[in-house]
């Protein structure tokens, strides 16, 4: 317990920032995902806000030697076939599991539990878990910021309430 109370992690480890369910709900409902700018935009108390992937990167700390733009699906495609996928990869959004060997199918079940916090059992591999694959397989960096951001604006639809997962944390219905 000393290691704890002495590490300069410990402030990060045991203690939770307070959120309150108003203010996630107000940024919510007001963000707007812009695509073609890669930022969301929402308002808080009368004044706008826009965030960015360098935001989402400083703020999480994430490394700053990074491309921007998002591998290719042929390199997607050419990952595939170097691991021996064995269904049709013409619709990427199409992916499984139960077309790769047991070693990859594992690996890509590893990504989607370290990332996504899903439990077992999930067949479909999705984008960003390819696009993390495809990083993590081929040395190279991808911005991890800009990943978030987009699948956070992907799940952002202007009607959308907030997603059940963030009030589970926010321990409201």
């Amino acid at each position: 317990m000393r290691f704890l109370q002495n590490c300069k992690l410990s402030k990060a480890m045991l203690e939770a920032p307070t959120l309150y369910f108003e203010v996630i709900e107000a940024i919510w409902e007001s963000a707007v995902f812009d695509s073609v700018n890669a930022t969301i935009t929402f308002v808080l108390q009368r004044k706008e806000h826009v965030i960015n992937s360098d935001i989402i990167s400083a703020c999480l700390n994430l490394p700053d030697n990074n491309r921007l733009e998002k591998h290719s699906d042929t390199d997607i495609v050419n990952m595939l076939n170097l691991i021996n996928y064995a269904l049709p990869t013409e619709n990427l959004s199409k992916i499984q599991r139960k077309g790769m060997v047991k070693e990859w199918s594992f690996f890509f079940d590893s990504i989607l539990k370290l990332f996504s916090g899903k439990i077992s059992n999930y067949d479909a591999v999705i984008s960003s878990m390819l696009d993390i694959a495809y990083m993590l397989l081929n040395d190279s960096f991808y911005n991890l910021g800009s990943l978030i951001l987009y699948e956070l604006g992907a799940k952002k639809q202007p009607s959308d309430p907030i997603p059940c997962k963030l009030q589970g944390v926010l321990g409201s219905e």
